[in-house]
């Protein structure tokens, strides 16, 4: 079995295909966080037998989401069964108070009532309702997996561990120009100061900073985050970059300042907006 503190674990994400632009949303969301995600065929290698290499991987996860919908529902036959039930089959083996399947509701639909053992079925385990508040549900899911974010490292010369923080950004459902901001202390004793840069580039200009909107967050800010504290913002992108054809794109980067004040910048976090599917998704 696989175990989320081995280098190579993932996460295995089962869906149907109607439910793919919202998949990758979900997956870019974790991505950012440092989750490594299995998705689908185009994670095996070449010659290799296709249902073999999706039980491995089932297996060697180190957790199992799957995603459920009405277009699941209204789907006689589709191979997320069959994942289903290779999951159901290592669920089974598992120990009753160890996380491994995530349920997740991408939109109101109803979950299948299939045996799990010990008298239960799967309706039974927590399920995580992703369409009535993505960013809620994302942290949920976050909570269970507990990844080590991207950037994170410890200083060399003080060996002091640089405080755990994570970002990301996401559209509101009604206007994907207008972004929630999700900012968090991942724990550990040290309170930190958070710094924190967020830039539009529109084609290879860079076009400044987002626009004030309520007053929540606009460009540069300075956090100052206990373990455990989350902040919560959003602002907009500016109409001229909302209506342009040209690539539009997010950069957000953190300074964590320590207790000592000495100033860690961290990998910066980049979303593209993809004018076609009207979704963000995280740049390479």
């Amino acid at each position: 079995m696989g175990d989320s503190s081995t280098a190579d674990a993932h996460v295995f994400i089962s869906y149907v295909r109607n439910n793919k632009r919202l998949v990758q949303r979900l997956c870019g969301d974790l991505t950012k966080h440092g989750v490594k995600v299995w998705l689908d065929r185009k994670d095996i290698d070449p010659g290799v037998y296709w249902k073999r290499a999706i039980r491995k991987a089932i297996q060697d996860g180190a957790f199992f989401i799957a995603c459920f919908s009405k277009q699941y529902n209204q789907r006689p036959k589709t191979y997320m069964n069959e994942e289903l039930a290779l999951a159901i089959d290592i669920l089974r083996q598992r120990a009753i108070d160890q996380s491994w399947f995530i349920p997740v509701k991408l939109n109101r639909c109803e979950i299948p009532e299939f045996d799990i053992g010990a008298g239960k079925i799967l309706q039974d385990i927590e399920y995580v309702e992703l369409y009535k508040a993505w960013n809620a549900g994302i942290e949920r899911i976050l909570n269970v997996i507990q990844p080590i974010p991207k950037g994170i490292h410890e200083d060399q010369q003080f060996r002091h561990p640089i405080p755990r923080i994570s970002c990301h950004v996401s559209p509101t459902p009604s206007d994907p120009f207008h972004l929630y901001f999700h900012l968090k202390h991942h724990g550990g004793s040290s309170p930190a100061k958070v710094l924190v840069d967020a830039t539009i580039y529109l084609g290879s200009k860079k076009l400044g900073y987002p626009m004030r909107d309520t007053g929540h967050y606009s460009g540069s800010k300075e956090w100052n985050m206990n373990p455990g504290m989350v902040f919560r913002g959003h602002f907009k992108v500016p109409q001229k970059a909302a209506k342009s054809t040209e690539k539009l794109k997010i950069v957000v980067t953190l300074t964590v300042i320590d207790h000592y004040n000495r100033p860690h910048k961290l990998l910066p976090f980049k979303w593209v907006y993809n004018r076609d599917k009207e979704y963000w998704a995280p740049e390479p």
